[in-house]
């Protein structure tokens, strides 16, 4: 009778509340955006360890600057940016797993990882190589690869949506997030507003997409050969 509960619990309760659990963590990153900036405000931390500059980089700013903002507005919009996406993912993936499939056990831990871990690295080299910012800051990168790991997360909704007799729908998602994007980059190409960095946004949400897509693949992947290989 308890084994029985417990399954219940499993597989009933334990699907929303994995997707809970990611939403709280998720809030939490940009609780932590908040408090870090208000100690580069306040002085307490020194901002030259955790800005990147591009006449003096340093390895901690390499990592950091994908954490510092200008001011107010700069990141209460790149917050905006994540918890929306935040949300929008949470729901998506949810229906993927009770339509779908499951994603893989750590298939989150990773990817969160990749985003918030590996990814200031690659956005700092990008910026570096590729733009002509003297000063390179902002969580918007990284804001913009979760909506990469919400695409995919759209796009392999894509047998659900065929079931239900609605194949299109995934096709015209896709299409207007692409023209909304690309509207997007277009208008912000064209501004002079500094803080804005069309490119990174562009990088991260392509990151977040194949990191999505990779860490799904090679989890699956291994799932399998434990299966065939016990």
């Amino acid at each position: 009778m308890i084994s029985k509960i417990s399954e219940t619990v499993k597989g009933d309760a334990g699907k929303p509340l994995r997707y809970i659990t990611l939403f709280v963590f998720l809030v939490l990153v940009a609780l932590f955006l908040y408090f870090f900036q208000i100690l580069l405000f306040s002085g307490i931390f020194p901002i030259e360890y955790f800005a990147l500059v591009r006449s003096t980089p340093t390895l901690s700013a390499w990592f950091f600057s994908s954490y510092v903002h200008y001011d107010g507005n700069h990141l209460f919009g790149n917050i905006g940016v994540w918890i929306s996406g935040s949300l929008f993912l949470c729901v998506s993936a949810y229906l993927r797993d009770i339509k779908v499939k499951a994603f893989p056990k750590n298939y989150f831990i990773l990817v969160f990882s990749a985003l918030l871990l590996v990814f200031p690295f690659i956005l700092s080299a990008v910026n570096m190589g590729f733009t002509q910012h003297e000063g390179m800051l902002g969580f918007s990168g990284i804001a913009f690869a979760i909506w990469g790991v919400w695409f995919y997360t759209l796009f392999s909704l894509h047998s659900f949506c065929k079931s239900r007799g609605g194949s299109v729908c995934v096709c015209v998602c896709s299409i207007v997030f692409a023209i909304s994007f690309f509207v997007y980059t277009v208008m912000i190409s064209s501004s002079d507003v500094m803080t804005i960095n069309h490119l990174g946004h562009f990088v991260g949400l392509v990151f977040g997409f194949f990191a999505a897509c990779f860490f799904d693949w090679l989890l699956h992947r291994t799932e399998q050969k434990q299966i065939q290989n016990p």
